[in-house]
């Protein structure tokens, strides 16, 4: 949960710095470790860049699972394989909080096992924590529990410890409410027991289950506290807000420099872990056992107010169904009801909700039985294939990592915007995370679209809705999201600020769509100078090869093999591995002598030396003549007919030239909406059968004519070869990937120095 991701953030840079270790940023100090946050939107501190440093990444499992899993949520589809390579290898994951992961906990699991069975590039391990886990989901069809090395507990000399004693042994004195979640009144029968029975100087906290209820009831509570000028702060927190506002409610609710006022949070889960609070007043509605106990700990945590502590719930009808256990779980969501009444129960027999307590409750606690869908061998396999389908769709992963049907989408806004807009690369301080539920509903059912439609056309606006905007990666432009099921989790989607849908005092809300105007996200501190390695989401561009200054290609392909050398030393590569990263980079760029290439440089650059090959331009925004033109297919090519005859590895050096963009991995075939020669003669990416490249000594010292067999099915075809490596028991994909990693990462860091040099 992002509330836990913050914390933890600052308690690592903390302790870090306290040891003198922390490097302020990335790369810097050879010896210290830098602590990166990764949760929607590109980061922008280069973690990714130096994989032979110790780092400590911090995300959410949405944003660290996708990536391990080759679809990474709210990030470029072209830096994909780097994020899985640097996830999968050399690495300690920590799940923290278990219990509220859902099926994120299975995958986890798998993940480790296939790290074990497919091999990964030095040891990979997992630690799974919490204190109301279910050791038996990280037993898994791949991962069974005797390959767990041990668990970890509090001992008795732990709990004699003072300050845990006292924690341990807070009063916390358990009310059941006079009143449910299904009465028409609730919200104000709450509100007015919050409000009536806050302690003045302290902090009353009320957690409820869906972000809807927390609104109305944030709402009712605001209304009552101003009405009574009681001078009580009511915040609202819920994980539909954009970072900056999010961060200034957490600050309300932990007393950063406002310890001591009187606050009023309504909350939903997301206080639920990692929230180092201690409410006077606890205000729950029923959820699932598990998710009470994290609730229970924020109320009289550190055992300062026994003598005011209280805890309230309000139950929920029993919707139970006598076949299935499963019922109406309109005032469950998102718990089932056989959770909650599980929880019914224990909650009955108890009147303290204090640590000792749980856990003598807990004895008694029988989890549900979960179904979903385990990630299996031949999925880990398949997604390190990153091509899209034929109509530029992926696999949707997102079953993998959380069960709820309402799973996100990244929304940001921008001024002015529309199709014709030029890229817009978001930054995560700008992002909102979206239930993709909420999208398509405003959306409506798509033209010719089977079912009821009545209940799924949108609500009429008072002002223009213009609707939501995605980047189509192959056409190079923004366009009208109108097909609701083209949606798929993660995707980062562009509203104009006139278009409306959020606020900071309530956060996302589809009632506000059409209706308000948003404040455009503005940075409080830029940073000089462009990132090098900034990557549109686009089969055609290079944003590498615009760096502000014109560098042969002869130099650039020295630069890069002297990184590729450097980086291959310092992450300890055994010498054929080496020698094949070495290769690659010398290689990588020779296709850009193609006629195609060196032509758009010099349209954006006319005052370059046509005489010369050129490989970087102080220029930037060319455009090829071939449609989805990629020069590291010509490179990869030539490398296949000039230099790969009786070399070591050449496979998979072919391999790592074509993939150095992370556009042409696995698959060589056409794009949608590229053209084919009028004289029938093969064509892919751009590169047409018979295409010459000039010379480029040493590798060609004659040039050479490009030949487009390998994209033919069949022995000795690109996929073959491709396919062979992946499923190499020596190779397999988290190797490959790695790999692939570290050229693609020696070629950022060629491309910098060349542009500060």
């Amino acid at each position: 949960m992002r509330v836990l991701v913050e914390q933890t953030r600052e308690e690592s840079r903390q302790w870090l710095k306290n040891l003198d270790l922390l490097a302020e940023t990335p790369g810097s100090g050879e010896d210290n470790i830098a602590v990166t946050v990764l949760m929607g939107g590109e980061s922008k501190d280069e973690w990714d860049e130096y994989p032979e440093h110790d780092a400590i990444l911090i995300g959410t499992q949405d944003m660290l699972l996708s990536r391990a899993l080759n679809r990474g949520y709210g990030m470029s589809r072209n830096r994909w394989p780097i994020h899985y390579a640097l996830l999968n290898n050399d690495c300690l994951w920590v799940m923290d909080e278990v219990q509220l992961m859902g099926v994120g906990v299975e995958t986890s699991a798998q993940m480790q096992a296939m790290r074990l069975k497919l091999g990964c590039m030095k040891p990979a391990h997992t630690l799974w924590m919490s204190a109301t886990v279910d050791r038996n989901r990280m037993t898994t069809f791949d991962h069974p529990a005797p390959e767990m090395e041990g668990v970890l507990v509090l001992g008795d000399e732990d709990k004699g410890q003072p300050n845990l004693k006292k924690r341990l042994d807070a009063i916390k004195p358990l009310k059941k409410l006079h009143v449910t979640i299904d009465d028409k009144d609730y919200f104000s029968k709450v509100a007015k027991i919050l409000v009536d029975g806050h302690s003045n100087g302290t902090l009353s906290l009320a957690v409820v289950n869906t972000v809807e209820r927390a609104r109305r009831l944030f709402c009712e509570v605001k209304n009552r506290v101003d009405a009574s000028q009681s001078g009580i702060h009511v915040i609202l927190i819920h994980s539909r807000f954009r970072p900056e506002d999010r961060k200034e409610n957490i600050e309300w609710l932990v007393g950063k420099n406002n310890a001591g006022k009187s606050r009023v949070v309504v909350a939903t889960q997301v206080v639920e872990a990692g929230v180092d609070v201690s409410a006077a007043k606890l205000f729950t509605e029923i959820a699932s056992w598990p998710s009470l106990v994290q609730r229970f700990g924020r109320c009289n945590r550190y055992g300062e107010c026994d003598d005011i502590a209280e805890v309230m719930w309000a139950d929920a009808s029993n919707a139970l169904d006598s076949d299935n256990g499963r019922g109406k779980t309109d005032f469950h969501a998102p718990y089932l009801p056989l959770e909650v009444d599980s929880a019914r129960k224990l909650l009955a027999k108890l009147n303290d909700v204090g640590i000792n307590s749980l856990e003598e409750a807990s004895r008694d606690f029988k989890p549900s039985q979960m179904e979903c869908q385990v990630i299996r061998w031949r999925d880990v396999v398949d997604l390190f294939d990153t091509t899209p389908d034929l109509t530029g769709n992926d696999l949707d992963v997102s079953r993998f990592i959380r069960e709820t049907g309402d799973t996100d989408v990244q929304i940001f806004w921008k001024k002015n915007v529309d199709e014709k807009s030029d890229y817009i690369e978001p930054v995560r301080e700008e992002l909102c995370s979206v239930p993709i539920g909420d999208v398509r509903r405003l959306l409506g059912k798509p033209k010719g679209a089977e079912g009821d439609e009545s209940k799924e056309k949108p609500k009429p606006r008072k002002n223009a809705f213009t609707g939501f905007l995605r980047w189509n990666p192959l056409e190079e432009k923004f366009e009208r999201v109108k097909d609701p099921r083209l949606l798929a989790p993660g995707q980062i989607l562009l509203l104009g600020c006139k278009d409306g849908g959020y606020n900071k005092i309530i956060g996302w809300d589809t009632e506000l769509v059409g209706r308000n105007k948003v404040e455009e996200w503005q940075p409080k501190n830029t940073s000089g100078g462009e990132d090098a390695r900034t990557d549109v989401d686009s089969h055609d561009s290079d944003p590498l090869t615009y760096i502000g200054k014109a560098v042969l290609l002869e130099t650039h392909l020295i630069d890069i093999e002297k990184e590729a050398a450097l980086l291959a030393d310092a992450i300890g590569l055994e010498p054929d591995k080496a020698d094949a990263i070495k290769t690659s980079a010398r290689w990588h760029d020779v296709g850009k002598s193609h006629p195609v290439f060196q032509g758009m440089l010099r349209n954006v650059n006319p005052d370059l030396d046509a005489s010369q090959l050129w490989a970087k331009s102080k220029g930037k925004g060319g455009k090829y003549e071939r449609k989805h033109f990629r020069h590291e297919l010509a490179s990869a090519l030539a490398w296949l007919q000039n230099g790969a005859s009786g070399q070591a590895n050449a496979d998979l050096i072919a391999y790592l030239i074509a993939a150095h963009h992370g556009k042409v991995r696995l698959s060589l075939r056409s794009l949608p909406g590229e053209s084919q020669p009028d004289d029938g003669m093969r064509m892919v990416r751009g590169i047409k059968d018979g295409d010459e490249l000039p010379p480029v000594p040493p590798m060609l010292p004659s040039g050479v004519k490009l030949d487009l067999s390998p994209m033919e099915l069949g022995e000795g075809s690109w996929l073959e070869r491709t396919l062979a490596l992946r499923d190499d028991p020596n190779m397999g994909p988290f190797r490959l990937g790695f790999y692939e990693m570290l050229l693609r990462i020696a070629d950022w860091k060629a491309s910098k120095k060349e542009r500060l040099e």
